[in-house]
């Protein structure tokens, strides 16, 4: 498994978790957005489209593992329950709307 495509888990009710292992390189635009039952995720993708979790409501932990260069705008809208994120020394460009409102900020 070297990508996850556009749209793979759009507006899915039933995904609870994700964890992407270092051999998922490049994931699509809207991959995991609308997740509704999305609650915890961990990538390590150093390539991935916009929207990446928007409105991902019951989103409430991430991790962004060490491949992780840029996080856009549109990565974390809508993601109302998002309380905790881990973003890796390795990001340079922090862009994101939904980042600056968490009540926890953590960086390695």
């Amino acid at each position: 498994m070297g990508s996850v495509g556009d749209g793979a888990f759009l507006n899915s009710s039933v995904l609870a978790g994700v964890t992407l292992p270092l051999t998922v390189t490049n994931i699509g635009e809207l991959a995991f957005a609308g997740c509704t039952a999305l609650t915890n995720a961990a990538i390590q993708a150093g390539v991935y489209g916009s929207g990446l979790f928007s409105n991902c409501t019951a989103l409430v932990n991430v991790v962004l593992l060490t491949n992780v260069a840029n996080i856009a705008r549109s990565e974390f809208s809508g993601c109302s329950a998002l309380k905790a994120i881990t973003i890796p020394a390795s990001v340079t460009n922090n862009r994101s709307a939904g980042v600056s409102k968490l009540l926890q900020f953590d960086r390695d």
